[in-house]
């Protein structure tokens, strides 16, 4: 290490009191030469075994754990089972859904069917209300036509009517005049005049025919018709009634989606419970080799779905935590190789992760986290143990180098006593790196030097 000043200032007047008025040669002291050779820059530490994959698993289901085989520090293997659950709560809930699920289902397709029939009722009903109602028009038509024709029958039935009357009235009259014995002139005139009118009245009345019996069949037929009419009204009613029975059972839209939403919900719910008993049967496995860390549950506990019940360490994936100074970061590099020194059993390892949060520890000094990554690690190493890092923080090779002991300082910089010819030279130096025993000097000396390491 580098002597304090006060030391120096020390050193400088004993070497000036043993000189003064004196030739006697001062006193002996150690040196070494100034001379090239390689150096390796090393930082000694300790920090904190621990892993680089802690993995915390939680409970994938509701229910009760039935075996649980961990203990804090327990090695386990890839596959091997560290949890089983009580699977009977979660098979009762799978069966309840899986029968909601069925009923759930029926009930929806019954709903659908019937919807689907009502669909098909109402517009077969539609379809016959529509041809009634193309009957109803042609009958209505043919009633029209048939009630013009009576009222045209009846008019001649009167006008007819009308005739034989007349014709009655001129036969009585005739009748009258036929029975006297002596008729005037007049009276054969009149009986002449009579005959004619009755010819005519005759001739005009055959002209109209047997219109009462028409008219009797224009009547039938009107029945007949009307008849005809108020069956299809009655059928007309019955196939409203069988469609709007029909439209009151078809599904709207909204409750077609429900339906849906209904089935899918009923399916989720299916789907998750048989997720939750296949995982609760499969219980809790080790992912990988490694260490449990910390457990949180027992046997015989109940655990609810994401509740975290241990944790575990990858043993494959070891590394070592530690504090670095600021005085110490600036030489600090990813990548840096490493030797690792834990219950005395040596790994090598390299700098992975320079933390670039510092936290102030209880003296003040503010320290980042850095971590080693070890290559090869073992069952030996106990996570949470100290271990010593030896970490190589530059190499040089064929480089001008003095022993770590000859280099002073002052408020100038840095310095050596150099010895020619039995006296002391103060000269000034520039550093490099340095390891634990010699520093690499850049500018200030020449090989071959001696330089003042301790003084007798």
């Amino acid at each position: 290490m580098i002597l304090p000043v006060a030391v120096v200032v020390i050193l400088v007047i004993v070497f000036v009191q043993k000189g003064k008025g004196s030739s006697e040669p001062v006193q002996e002291v150690e040196t070494a030469k100034a001379e090239k050779g390689n150096i390796t820059a090393e930082l000694e530490t300790s920090g904190t075994i621990g892993s680089e994959d802690m993995r915390t698993y939680s409970s994938p289901v509701n229910a009760e754990i039935a075996t649980a085989d961990l203990q804090v520090g327990k090695l386990v293997k890839k596959g091997e089972s560290l949890i089983t659950f009580n699977t009977a709560s979660l098979e009762k809930s799978y069966n309840i859904s899986q029968l909601q699920n069925k009923a759930s289902d029926a009930a929806n397709q019954k709903s659908l069917e019937m919807s689907a029939k009502g669909s098909e009722q109402a517009a077969q009903a539609d379809s016959k209300i529509q041809s009634i109602d193309d009957q109803l028009n042609s009958l209505n038509g043919q009633i029209s036509e048939l009630t013009a024709q009576m009222e045209q029958s009846k008019n001649a039935a009167t006008e007819a009517g009308n005739l034989d009357k007349e014709i009655t009235e001129l036969d009585k009259r005739s009748e009258e005049l036929k029975n006297k014995k002596d008729l005037t002139k007049e009276e054969q005139k009149e009986l002449e005049k009579i005959q004619k009118e009755k010819n005519k009245k005759q001739e005009q009345r055959k002209a109209y025919g047997d219109v009462t019996a028409k008219v009797s069949e224009l009547e039938n037929q009107l029945k007949n018709l009307q008849s005809q009419a108020e069956s299809l009204q009655g059928s007309k009613a019955e196939e409203q009634s069988k469609k709007a029975a029909g439209e009151a059972s078809v599904l709207t839209d909204a409750e077609k989606q429900g339906i849906t939403s209904s089935q899918q919900a009923a399916k989720l719910t299916l789907s998750q419970s048989a997720d939750s008993l296949a995982e609760a049967k499969a219980g809790i496995r080790a992912e990988f080799d490694g260490i449990v860390t910390s457990t949180e549950v027992a046997a015989g506990s109940a655990v609810q779905e994401g509740a975290p019940m241990f944790s575990i360490a990858d043993a494959s994936k070891m590394c070592v935590d530690f504090k670095v100074s600021k005085y110490n970061l600036t030489n600090l590099e990813a990548g840096q190789k490493v030797t690792i020194t834990s219950l005395d059993r040596k790994y090598q390892g390299s700098v992975t992760n320079i933390g670039k949060v510092a936290e102030k520890t209880e003296q003040g000094a503010a320290m980042a986290t850095a971590r080693v990554h070890i290559d090869n690690p073992d069952d030996h190493l106990i996570i949470g143990l100290d271990a010593k890092l030896k970490i190589e923080l530059g190499k040089k090779t064929d480089v001008l180098k003095v022993p770590i002991a000859a280099v002073n300082s002052d408020s100038k910089g840095d310095f050596v006593y150099v010895l020619s010819k039995e006296k002391l030279q103060k000269k000034y130096v520039k550093t490099g790196i340095s390891s634990k025993k010699n520093i690499e000097i850049i500018e200030g000396l020449k090989e071959g030097e001696k330089v003042v390491t301790t003084i007798d």
